[in-house]
């Protein structure tokens, strides 16, 4: 009986999970981005184009734990482990209306922080999500057909590899970020499905972050499992 009021209250929930409307986290495990007594996030720091801008200007957990970037300064909320091989789950989304939303999740990270690190993107911009990009040399390869490098950017050499599959959901509906990180390998699923595979990525331990591209995205139920 407990099982099915659960899942009765999960599926309410749901249907319910409209633009400021709290929602139960998926999955046992603890989320790995939570808020702290003074408004920041305990294992979690930030950096920002603009050096004298607040955390809390930026970044703001709600009361039901859906953390709000307001996208401005640019920047991005990075963890202090770094990490190999992982695991990453989230949910995000983007307000009501938005047109040319942008947003990302960086991983890998090394180097020295600036607008943009040595990193593997995994690309959240609007009407682009489940693509990948390498910034500042970061190696990877994918099929022909899909893949190219830019070269002399003024974030160095860029990969992008396009997604093969559209599974980004419309503006002001949460949408479900999977992503497994192994060795020379990375594979995401966006919705359940998966929507990309890069390989010959370059292997390095690296913080992983939550960007701010200059709109507003949200985020949820971010957790970080490491893998062997």
């Amino acid at each position: 009986m407990r099982m099915k009021l659960y899942l009765g209250l999960a599926a309410v929930v749901a249907v319910l999970g409209g633009w400021g409307c709290a929602t139960a986290p998926r999955g046992g495990a603890a989320p790995s981005l939570t808020a702290g007594a003074n408004g920041d996030f305990p294992g979690w720091r930030s950096f920002s184009e603009q050096s004298d801008t607040a955390l809390a200007a930026v970044w703001r957990m709600e009361t039901n734990g859906v953390l709000t970037c307001r996208g401005t300064p640019k920047g991005y909320l990075f963890t202090e482990k770094d990490y190999t091989n992982f695991k990453i789950e989230l949910e995000w989304r983007l307000p009501p209306g938005a047109t040319q939303n942008h947003g990302g999740i960086l991983v890998r990270l090394t180097g020295a922080h600036s607008i943009w690190p040595r990193s593997l993107e995994f690309q959240l911009n609007q009407g682009q999500a489940g693509d990948f990009w390498g910034l500042r040399g970061f190696v990877f390869t994918g099929p022909e057909d899909r893949y190219r490098v830019l070269t002399d950017t003024p974030f160095g050499t860029l990969r992008h590899l396009r997604r093969f599959r559209d599974m980004e959901k419309p503006a002001g509906q949460w949408n479900r970020f999977e992503a497994v990180v192994q060795g020379d390998t990375a594979v995401q699923k966006i919705n359940g499905v998966t929507v990309n595979r890069a390989v010959g990525c370059d292997v390095v331990a690296g913080k992983i972050a939550l960007t701010a591209e200059g709109e507003e995205i949200q985020f949820r139920n971010v957790r970080i499992t490491p893998l062997p």
